[in-house]
């Protein structure tokens, strides 16, 4: 009998797929205008930056940047072959099971890898945390979570001197492309390469002057234990710099692509040449049906689900500055990366993982988007954050 609420089944039927999605779409939108007047600013909780000025920071650079994992570690090259050279990991890594990773992360990850890596991205990302006038870091210490790899981590080398960085993912293949890449282009940069779970591992306490992670938040299930984490293994005056999905601006590139797939289904017949290809409609269908159970799952695990998901989260400003200050952090802020137009970099960077170019959509379509991005600018890039910057200070 088929399970009419599975994935699988939603992917292949589009109708049953846009009929679900409708009813938990405007479910959880309803949910969201319910709470919107709860989404302050993130004085209410913590710190204003007056009360945090800017201080400077000396690394403390261990000489050995593995000892900062209280557990054994072994080169991955004794259990795995040459190959591995230089990932290291905890003894009980090999056989533990990867709950919730698929095999984006792991045997297909060098698709994930042409995908994803770009360095540039990671330092127009980390340029716009910087701008906050908070901390000045001298070669810190950093401890960079989901790592991939290494779009992050050589963006870290890059903007900070002299760094010292404990690369981390629980994908020991996406590791193995960053070992390489470390050596090919950055030979002198210190940085070492760790296969765990970072959220259950244990970490030297207050050891680093950064902890960081790149799109990784929205990966994993306990939200609050990785600020804990943090919060336990940064020095005093350490930052938190995380990058995420926002719910604000995501419900907007929902109702944009809602939009464009119903202009699209009630074209006239002499507009059918100019309809969107059905690569591009089932594409859509499936986003909005990811996003929605993501929306569905943003209210702290209500949804059991969520480990079922590649990406289980959609965040929303309230549910990152709660965990952030019951993990004891003093100062949190939340600034908006992009700038516009945005939606179209969105859709231009979303088509491009089913190697579609946003030139080639009909000219109607680039019209509606251009659309959404003329009212951003008047709205304002501050109150629907589409990629959010995440900096908090211990």
């Amino acid at each position: 009998m088929a399970n009419f609420r599975s994935k699988d089944y939603l992917l292949a039927n589009p109708d049953a797929r846009l009929a679900m999605e409708n009813q938990q779409f405007d479910q959880a939108y309803q949910h969201f205008l319910s709470v919107k007047e709860q989404h302050t600013r993130y004085q209410y909780l913590t710190k204003s930056v007056e009360e945090c000025p800017p201080i400077l920071l000396q690394g403390n650079n261990p000489e050995n940047l593995l000892s900062l994992i209280d557990e054994p570690l072994e080169d991955l090259s004794k259990y795995l072959g040459g190959d591995y050279s230089n990932v290291y990991a905890p003894l009980n890594f090999i056989n533990m099971e990867k709950l919730g990773v698929s095999s984006q992360f792991l045997e297909d990850c060098a698709i994930y890898h042409k995908n994803y890596f770009n360095i540039e991205s990671g330092k127009f990302h980390y340029q716009k945390v910087m701008d906050i006038p908070l901390t000045q870091f001298v070669k810190p210490t950093i401890l960079d979570l989901g790592s991939g790899s290494g779009k992050s981590v050589f963006a870290c080398c890059e903007l900070f001197d002299g760094c010292s960085i404990l690369a981390t993912d629980i994908s020991h293949e996406l590791l193995k492309i960053l070992v390489k890449y470390k050596k090919e282009y950055y030979p002198s940069s210190r940085i070492e390469a760790v296969a765990m779970d970072a959220l259950h591992t244990r970490l030297r306490p207050s050891s680093f002057d950064i902890f960081t992670g790149f799109a990784i938040l929205h990966h994993l299930v306990d939200i609050d234990l990785v600020f804990q984490t943090a919060y336990s293994a940064l020095r005093e005056n350490g930052c938190v710099f995380f990058f995420e999905p926002m719910l604000s601006g995501y419900i907007v590139v929902i109702s944009l692509l809602k939009l464009l797939l119903k202009r699209n289904e009630h074209s006239s017949y002499l507009f059918r040449k100019n309809k969107l290809s059905r690569k591009i409609v089932n594409f859509f269908m499936a986003v909005i049906w990811d996003w929605t159970e993501r929306i569905n799952s943003y209210n702290k695990m209500e949804h059991v689900r969520i480990t079922d998901l590649d990406d289980k989260w959609i965040f929303t400003r309230q549910f990152i500055e709660t965990a952030a200050k019951e993990a004891g952090f003093r100062y949190v802020e939340i600034v908006s990366i992009n700038e516009p137009p945005r939606y179209k970099h969105e859709l231009t960077w979303m088509l491009r993982t089913i190697e579609v170019d946003f030139a080639d959509l009909p000219k109607w379509a680039k019209e509606i988007v251009d659309s959404f991005d003329e009212g951003d600018i008047l709205c304002g890039k501050n109150d629907i954050i589409l990629s959010a910057g995440v900096i908090c200070r211990k």
